[in-house]
């Protein structure tokens, strides 16, 4: 995923994985460019296998500006099944102590 001009491409593991894609969604929002609209659901796709990111809590940055974002703006109910699939990730990490 494309983080900055100084940083260049990041692994989609990278916490601001989901910043781009959540950028997409956001200018698409206030756009309404349906070319905008397919790179936001294209760079999202790219996410999916995060939700099985389980190394470090920032799965939720990841998840939630991408996916997030794509279920608020398009209700598509794949969306809504990866956010809670990547939630139930996320859960995993908890330790009572």
């Amino acid at each position: 995923m494309p983080r900055s001009t100084q940083r260049g491409y990041q692994p989609i593991t990278d916490w601001t994985a989901g910043f781009y894609p959540g950028s997409l969604w956001l200018t698409y929002e206030y756009t309404k460019d349906k070319e905008l609209l397919k790179k936001a659901a294209h760079a999202t796709s790219l996410l999916e296998a995060d939700k099985d990111f389980s190394h470090d809590h920032d799965i939720g940055f990841i998840m939630y500006c991408s996916y997030g974002n794509g279920y608020r703006l398009t209700k598509n109910p794949a969306y809504r099944d990866i956010l809670i699939h990547s939630s139930k990730t996320a859960l995993k990490r908890y330790s009572p102590k």
